[in-house]
């Protein structure tokens, strides 16, 4: 297969033994249909196809990219298929889908340049904005981003080990090696291994490719550091640099970059504690004023009373009503 990946699909199938076969592709109608049409062979279409197909599988389990010029299913909402036409190499096909998402990052108005912050990866994406992480098979679907801020699912190739052992087993494998190693890359940026967030967050996942490491690499840190997926990553960084959303604003980021909402948020949640604890403890300190004045009124009005009936005790003595008649006169 290696030795193929610079034939096309027709010089494959005359190595086959189908003779000077020549094959081409019509596509009918919008739903994607492929028919193989048989020119100068002795095998019919059906044999052309299921030959097709065979390639097309077998580059697939190789290289863990969606090979799909006959659509063989689909595993979740509009993957992106690779169409290795029949007139194309391996080689070729492949170039051509990455060299065309390149072309798109070019195209790009940049809004994010620089220095990538070193806090940032994707268990802060989604545990702070959001993200959910679609886990894929095909390569050209990393880092695909679907939906808008606040609810965005980012598709992530999740084979590290393939990488590593295209890199370092296979050098003529079709897979440029700039895009193997910028892959390889872009999920130790993502997935410090270092990091204990992310550890968690990985085995929550039930992904163990964290105990790779970083497979003898370092951590880029620049946006310019990456080129295939650089437009992909500036907006992850885009969303990366908005306030938290929902409670996660109420955390202080690790780079400090939301402290004056951090602090604003928290120092007026403090001055309303401290306000209604104050309105609080001035309440209980009113009742309790009322119920001291009660008491004290209660106190005086016993005491009059007591008054009363020791006057009325002491002019019961005649000797006494003689000798304090201002008292006991009445």
């Amino acid at each position: 297969m290696v030795r193929n990946a610079v034939e096309s699909k027709v010089h494959i199938s005359e190595a086959l033994g189908l003779g000077s076969t020549t094959v081409t592709q019509n596509r009918q109608g919008t739903g994607g249909n492929s028919n193989l049409i048989l020119g100068e062979s002795s095998c019919g279409p059906q044999v052309i196809d299921e030959i097709s197909r065979s390639l097309d599988l077998i580059a697939r389990l190789w290289l863990t990219i969606n090979f799909d010029t006959l659509p063989l299913g689909q595993m979740y909402p509009n993957p992106t298929q690779v169409a290795w036409e029949d007139n194309k190499s391996l080689n070729q096909a492949i170039k051509s889908q990455f060299a065309m998402n390149h072309a798109d990052s070019n195209h790009s108005v940049e809004l994010h340049r620089g220095r990538i912050p070193s806090a940032f990866n994707m268990a802060i994406l989604c545990e702070r904005y959001n993200f959910s992480i679609r886990w894929t098979h095909n390569l050209a679907d990393h880092l695909r981003i679907d939906g808008e801020s606040g609810k965005i699912t980012v598709t992530l190739y999740e084979h590290i080990v393939c990488l590593w052992n295209h890199l370092q087993y296979s050098p003529n494998c079709p897979i440029p090696q700039s895009l193997l190693e910028e892959t390889l890359d872009s999920l130790i940026l993502l997935f410090p291994y270092e990091d204990p967030g992310t550890m968690k967050f990985l085995k929550r996942e039930n992904k163990n490719f964290w105990r790779l490491g970083r497979c003898g690499r370092t951590r880029k840190a620049e946006l310019d550091d990456f080129f295939h997926w650089k437009q992909n990553i500036r907006r992850l960084l885009r969303e990366y640099d908005q306030p938290p959303r929902g409670t996660q604003q109420l955390r202080l980021d690790r780079e400090g970059r939301n402290f004056l909402e951090f602090s604003t948020f928290w120092t007026a949640l403090a001055v309303a504690i401290l306000t209604i604890l104050g309105i609080a403890f001035g309440t209980i300190g009113t009742a309790y004023a009322i119920k001291a004045y009660n008491l004290s009124y209660k106190q005086y009005v016993l005491s009059q009373k007591q008054y009363e009936l020791d006057l009325v005790q002491a002019c019961a003595d005649p000797e006494a009503a003689k000798q304090w008649p201002e008292f006991c006169g009445s």
